[in-house]
C-alpha cells in the first residue's frame, strides 16, 4: 500500500484543507465575527499596535509597538518594549491595504498565515513519514480545539505553527539548496524574523531547530556549523535592531536596564528589586509594564518540570486517553526493539523466572484497572504493596506461566506490562487531582467507566499482539523507517521545551502553559496521531489474515481494535466539544454591545487586557484589577482609590483628568486551563463557585443590591446565562462632600487598636489625620499612639484571615468586622468639635440669631447645595435635643425656651449628594 506517492499526498493535502476551512469557517461564524476561546485578546491589541503604526509618527516611538489605546495624539506613544515587531508588521499590511476592524483582520489572517501553516505541517509530516500519517497528524491539530485550533484565530500566536515548521522544512532543505545564496538569504531571514518577536518563543524554536540539525546532519560537521551560524546571525540581527530601537528611544543604559528588569520581574522576581523602582523607570520612559511578577525559583525543580509537561500537554486529553496514548507509544517501541533487547548480564542467572515476572506483570495491570485510577484518581489501594503482590501471584501460578515463549517476546512483554500499570497507578501523582470531577464527568457521559476499562485492555492486549509478533508483521519496512524518522523530531522538539521552561520558568508556566498556549504540541502531535496510524495497519493486517484463515481470537482481535478505533475519533471530537463548551468561541462575543450607546465614545475601565473594549468603545481603555471591590479611602482631601498610573498606557496618563473617572467598568470572568476546573459544576453546566462569577463580585454586587451609600454604582448590563461571565457598570463619581479644617488644629488625638478574636490579624493600611500620618513600621496592631489634627483618620483593609477589631479615639470606641472576601477598605473617621465649624450667637431685634461657619469642599468642584444646619440644645446631663434646623443657610432665628448652652452641626450637601459625615461645632452658651 503505497502512502507516499504524489497523488496521494495531494489527496491528503485537500482532505486536511477542507477540515481547516470548513472548521475555521463554522467556528468564526459561530462567534459572529469575534472568535475567542481561552484568549485571544492579543488580536485585538495587535490591531491597535497596526493602527497606531499606520496614524500616528513611526518616530517618536522609534519604531517600538505603540500601545496607547487613546484616538488622541497627545496619548501617544506609549511603547512595548519586550519584543520586536514581526507579526506587527503584518498586522500594519492588513491595516494599510482595507482591513481596519478586528473581525476582517482575524478572517484575513485565518486564511492566508493560517491556511499555509497548515500546509507547511503537512509538507514537513509527508516528507519524514507519509502522506496518511501526515493526515492524520494534521487532523489531530485542526480538530484539538484547546491546544490549537483555537489560535489560529489569533493574528499573533497563529504564527507559531508557520514558524516552526517553516524553520524544520528550511533545515530539511538545506541538503539541496543549502550551497544556494538566495536559500542562505531566506535562512538567515527566517530566524531574523522569529527573534524579532517575542523572545521566549525565540529560544525554543532556535533550540528544536539547532537540535534538529544536529541529530539529521550529525555525519557532517561543516553543514552542521554552517547551519547554526546562520541561526546565530539571524537571531543577532533582529536583537541588534531592536536594541538599537529601544536605544534611539530610551537611551543605550535604559534599554539595557529595562532588558534586565523585565526577565528577573517575570521569571526571577525577589524582593531586592522594589516594585517601586520597576513602576517609576517605565513610568518615566512612557513604558508598559504589566503586573506579571513572577518567582521562577519555585518552578526550577525536576518534578515541576516533568509535571508541567504531563499536566500541560497530557492532561488535556485526560488521563484515560493518556493511557490509551502511551499504551501504543510503548508498544510501538518495544515491537521495534525486541529483537536487540537483552537480559542485562547480572540478570541472566534469573532469566528462568521472566515467564511468571511477565504474568506478574499480567496480573498487576488487572489491578490497576480496579476503582478510578484509569481515569486518574488515586488506587483503592497502595502501589507498592500491589506490584508485590502481583509479582507472588506469578510465581504462584508459574505453572500455568508462558514458558514455551521465546525470551525476545516475554522481556519486552514484561517490560511492557509493568511500565504501564506503573503509569495508570501513578498518574495521579502528576496531574492535578482538582480537575477529576471533569475527568469523572466525561467517563460517565460515556456510560461507564467499565468501557475505559474495556478500551485500554483492548489496547494493551493490541500492544502485546504486536510486540509479540514484531512490528514488521503490521507495518512494512518502509513504514517502519518513516516513523523513525520522527526520532530526530521528538527529541528536538523535548530539547526546546526543556531549555526554554530552564531560561523562562514562570513565564512558561503563566504566559503559555496555564492558558494552553501552543509550545510542546508541535512536537507532541505526532504521538496523538499515532493510536490511530497503529490501529488502521493492525485492523488492515488482520483483517487480510481472516481472509486467508478466520480464527476466533483473531476475529475478537480485530473487532476490539475496531472498538478503539471507533472509541478514540468519537472520545477526541467529544472532548474538543467540551472544552468548546468550557471556552465558549463566542466568549467575547458580548463586546459588541460597547459599539452602540451609551458606551460607544466612553472611557472604560477593566479587569481584563483592556484593548478589546477600548476598539469597541472607540475611545481609550484601561486595566484595574482593584476596581472589582471599588472601596475609597478616606481622608482631609475627600475620597480617593489606587490610581493605577502604571497601568493606564497613555503618554498623557498623568495630565489628563479625563483617565480619573472613567464612565463604565467592564467585569470580566477570567478563565485559564486551570482556574475553570475550580469554578464550573460540570454535572448542571453551570458556575460551581459563584464567587469567580460576574454577579458576585464587590462592585457588581454591591451595584445589583442597591442602596444609598456612596458610591450608587448602576449595573446597566449583565450576562444572564448560568456562566455568569461579564457585567458593565456604570460608575458613580458624585462624591459626597466634606468640610474643611478652619484652620490649623492642636487637638491631639489618642489612638488605640486592639484585635478582637483567634486569629489576632488586621491589616492597617493609613492612620493618620490632616496634619500628621503614621508612619507604616508603628502600624502593627495592637497599638496605642498620638497624633495632632482636626480628623482622624483611619483605613483598614478587610480579608479572608482577619479578625473584629475595637478601635479607640478619645474615648470613643468603634468595632469593626474586618472579615470579607472583597478585599475592601474599611474607614473610620473621627472628626475633632469646633474645628470644622464654629458657632456665634447673637442678639438682635428680631431675636436671638445663630450664625454658623464652615468651609465646604467638594473634590470635583460641585457646588454647594443646601447643606443641613441644626442646633441643638445641650441639656444638664449633656443629652442633646434638636431645637431647628435649616436648609441652604448658615444664619438662622433661635426659638425662644429655657436652654442654657447650644452647639451647631452641619451635613453639607451638594446639587446631587449628601455627605457621609455631620460635622460638630463646641459648646456655644446662651445668655
Amino acid at each position: 500500500m503505497k502512502l507516499a506517492g504524489k497523488k496521494d499526498g495531494l489527496w491528503s493535502l485537500a482532505i486536511v484543507l477542507s477540515e481547516y476551512i470548513g472548521i475555521s469557517l463554522w467556528l468564526i461564524m459561530a462567534s459572529n465575527g469575534l472568535p475567542f476561546g481561552i484568549r485571544n485578546d492579543e488580536s485585538f491589541g495587535f490591531f491597535i499596535h497596526s493602527r497606531n503604526l499606520f496614524q500616528f509618527n513611526f518616530f517618536r516611538s522609534s519604531g517600538l509597538t505603540d500601545e496607547s489605546y487613546s484616538p488622541v495624539a497627545a496619548a501617544h506613544p506609549f511603547v512595548y518594549t519586550h519584543a520586536g515587531n514581526f507579526q506587527r508588521f503584518f498586522t500594519w499590511l492588513m491595516y494599510a491595504l482595507g482591513a481596519r476592524s478586528v473581525e476582517s483582520q482575524i478572517v484575513v489572517f485565518t486564511f492566508t498565515i493560517g491556511l499555509i501553516s497548515v500546509i507547511l505541517t503537512h509538507r514537513f509530516f509527508s516528507k519524514v513519514t507519509n502522506s496518511l500519517f501526515s493526515g492524520l497528524v494534521c487532523t489531530l491539530l485542526i480538530t484539538n480545539y484547546l491546544m490549537y485550533e483555537q489560535w489560529q484565530f489569533d493574528t499573533f500566536r497563529g504564527w507559531w505553527g508557520f514558524c516552526f515548521f517553516a524553520s524544520l522544512l528550511l533545515v530539511h532543505g538545506w541538503q539541496k539548496f543549502g550551497n544556494r545564496k538566495a536559500f542562505q538569504a531566506l535562512f538567515i531571514l527566517n530566524f531574523a524574523l522569529i527573534a524579532y518577536g517575542e523572545l521566549a518563543w525565540a529560544l525554543y524554536l532556535n533550540v528544536v531547530s539547532a537540535v534538529y540539525a544536529a541529530l539529521i546532519y550529525k555525519s557532517s560537521r561543516r553543514t552542521l556549523f554552517k547551519i547554526w551560524s546562520l541561526q546565530v546571525v539571524g537571531s543577532c540581527l533582529s536583537v541588534g535592531i531592536l536594541l538599537g530601537q529601544l536605544s534611539a528611544y530610551m537611551g543605550f543604559k535604559n534599554a539595557l536596564k529595562d532588558g534586565y528588569y523585565t526577565f528577573i520581574a517575570r521569571d526571577f522576581y525577589s524582593n531586592t528589586l522594589g516594585l517601586e523602582q520597576l513602576y517609576k523607570f517605565y513610568s518615566e520612559h512612557n513604558v508598559l509594564f504589566l503586573h506579571a511578577i513572577f518567582h521562577g525559583n519555585g518552578y526550577l525543580n525536576f518534578g515541576d518540570f516533568v509535571r508541567s509537561f504531563l499536566v500541560y500537554n497530557f492532561q488535556v486529553y485526560t488521563p484515560a486517553w493518556y493511557i490509551v496514548i502511551f499504551t501504543f507509544v510503548l508498544g510501538w517501541i518495544f515491537a521495534s526493539k525486541k529483537d536487540s533487547l537483552k537480559v542485562p548480564a547480572f540478570l541472566r542467572p534469573f532469566e528462568n523466572w521472566l515467564p511468571a515476572l511477565a504474568l506478574g506483570g499480567l496480573f498487576l495491570f488487572i489491578f490497576s484497572l480496579v476503582g478510578s485510577a484509569i481515569i486518574g484518581m488515586k488506587a483503592p489501594f497502595d502501589a507498592k504493596i500491589a506490584t508485590v503482590a502481583a509479582i507472588a501471584l506469578g510465581f504462584c501460578m508459574w505453572k500455568v506461566a508462558p514458558k514455551n515463549l521465546p525470551k525476545t517476546t516475554l522481556l519486552p512483554v514484561t517490560a511492557f506490562l509493568f511500565l504501564i500499570s506503573f503509569l495508570i497507578l501513578t498518574q495521579y501523582k502528576a496531574f492535578h487531582q482538582d480537575h477529576a470531577p471533569f475527568w469523572t464527568f466525561v467517563s460517565e457521559t460515556w456510560g461507564s467507566i467499565w468501557l475505559f476499562r474495556f478500551v485500554t485492555l483492548s489496547a494493551v492486549g493490541i500492544s502485546v499482539h504486536v510486540i509479540h509478533k514484531g512490528i514488521g508483521e503490521f507495518l512494512s519496512p518502509e513504514h517502519q523507517a518513516q516513523l523513525k524518522n520522527l526520532r530526530p523530531f521528538f527529541i528536538s522538539s523535548f530539547a526546546g521545551y526543556a531549555a526554554t521552561y530552564l531560561v523562562f520558568p514562570a513565564f512558561i508556566h503563566y504566559n503559555y502553559l496555564n492558558v494552553c498556549l501552543p509550545l510542546a504540541i508541535f512536537g507532541l502531535s505526532p504521538l496523538l496521531a499515532l493510536p490511530f496510524y497503529i490501529l488502521f495497519f493492525y485492523v488492515r493486517r488482520m483483517i487480510l489474515g481472516l481472509k486467508q484463515n478466520a480464527k476466533l481470537l483473531s476475529s475478537l482481535a480485530v473487532l476490539s481494535a475496531i472498538v478503539v478505533l471507533v472509541f478514540g475519533a468519537t472520545y477526541w471530537l467529544k472532548l474538543q466539544w467540551e472544552y468548546l463548551k468550557l471556552f465558549p468561541i463566542d466568549y467575547y462575543g458580548f463586546l459588541t454591545k460597547l459599539e452602540q450607546p451609551p458606551f460607544h465614545g466612553a472611557g472604560i475601565i477593566s479587569n481584563e487586557y483592556p484593548a478589546p473594549v477600548a476598539i469597541k468603545s472607540g475611545r481609550w481603555a484601561y486595566y484595574d484589577w482593584t476596581m472589582t471591590r471599588r472601596s475609597f479611602e478616606i481622608d482631609e482631601n475627600g475620597y480617593k482609590s489606587e490610581m493605577p498610573y502604571d497601568q493606564i498606557w497613555a503618554a498623557d496618563a498623568k495630565s489628563n483628568p479625563e483617565y480619573l473617572y472613567p464612565p463604565y467598568f467592564v467585569y470580566i470572568l477570567y478563565k485559564d486551563f486551570n482556574w475553570i476546573f475550580h469554578l464550573y459544576d460540570f454535572e448542571n453546566g453551570q458556575l460551581l463557585n459563584k464567587d469567580g462569577g460576574a454577579s458576585m463580585q464587590g462592585i457588581v454586587k454591591k451595584a445589583l443590591a442597591g442602596g444609598t451609600g456612596f458610591p450608587r454604582d448602576e449595573v446597566v448590563d449583565i450576562d444572564k446565562s448560568p456562566f455568569d461571565h461579564w457585567a458593565i457598570v456604570k460608575l458613580d463619581w458624585d462624591f459626597p462632600p466634606i468640610l474643611k479644617p478652619l484652620g490649623k488644629s492642636n487637638h491631639v488625638w489618642s489612638v488605640g487598636m486592639q484585635p478582637i478574636g483567634e486569629k489576632k490579624t488586621v491589616e492597617v493600611i493609613r492612620i493618620k489625620t490632616n496634619q500628621e500620618t503614621l508612619s507604616k513600621e508603628k502600624s502593627s496592631v495592637p497599638l496605642q499612639e498620638s497624633l495632632t489634627g482636626a480628623s482622624l483618620f483611619v483605613t483598614l483593609r478587610m480579608c479572608e484571615n482577619c479578625d473584629n477589631v475595637e478601635i479607640t479615639a478619645d474615648g470613643q470606641k468603634t468595632t469593626l468586622d474586618l472579615f470579607s472576601k472583597s478585599m475592601d477598605y474599611k474607614n473610620v473617621v473621627f472628626n475633632n468639635p469646633g474645628d470644622h465649624v464654629r458657632l456665634l450667637v447673637k442678639n438682635a431685634k428680631q431675636g436671638r440669631i445663630a450664625e454658623v461657619e464652615y468651609s465646604y469642599f467638594q473634590q470635583r468642584q460641585a457646588p454647594e447645595g443646601k447643606s443641613l444646619v441644626r442646633i441643638y440644645s445641650i441639656a444638664a446631663n449633656g443629652e442633646r435635643s434638636l431645637l431647628v434646623e435649616s436648609r441652604g443657610s448658615k444664619t438662622i432665628k433661635l426659638p425662644a425656651g429655657n436652654y442654657r448652652r447650644i452647639l451647631a452641626s452641619v451635613i453639607p450637601i451638594s446639587e446631587t449628594q449628601n455627605s457621609e459625615f455631620e460635622y460638630f461645632s463646641l459648646p456655644v452658651a446662651v445668655k
